[in-house]
């Protein structure tokens, strides 16, 4: 029965991660979603088309058109036609949505800081570890289930 477990586990860690996360963030106007896509575009290089940011949030596109609506009036994020296409929007952090991503991360990074409390460096290196490589075979997994 252990092999049922782990799935089980960590969707209850996101749920409530998800969770706490939320009512932390909810004096600063976001919420874990949102924060999600400041970070996305605050690590971009420049512009990201809606498209992109929704494939790499891992979120379909209405359901991101939802949280852009809110974030740009907020004046966090500026969306524009693609010179060379009008028909796709590039999304990019305003100065204001800097400072509100800066805020909320070290919201995030001290509830981070608080579950793992505990924890060695050693132990939360692992787990960091192990997390990455299920988000990556899982990825395989879409890609091959997809090309089938």
């Amino acid at each position: 029965m252990q092999q049922y477990t782990i799935g089980r586990q960590i969707a209850v860690v996101a749920r409530l991660w998800r969770g706490e996360l939320d009512r932390r963030l909810q004096p600063c106007g976001l919420s874990q979603a949102r924060f999600v896509l400041l970070t996305l575009l605050s690590e971009a290089s420049g512009p990201l088309a809606q498209n992109d940011l929704a494939e790499r949030a891992g979120i379909a596109g209405p359901t991101l058109v939802r949280q852009l609506d809110q974030l740009e009036a907020a004046g966090l994020v500026e969306r524009r036609d693609a010179p060379d296409d009008r028909r796709v929007k590039h999304v990019r952090i305003t100065p204001n949505g800097r400072d509100a991503h800066g805020t909320a991360d070290t919201l995030a990074v001290g509830l981070r800081d608080e579950l793992t409390t505990g924890l060695s460096q050693v132990e939360v290196t692992e787990l960091h570890t192990t997390l990455v490589t299920l988000l990556r075979r899982l990825d395989e997994i879409r890609i091959s289930d997809s090309a089938k």
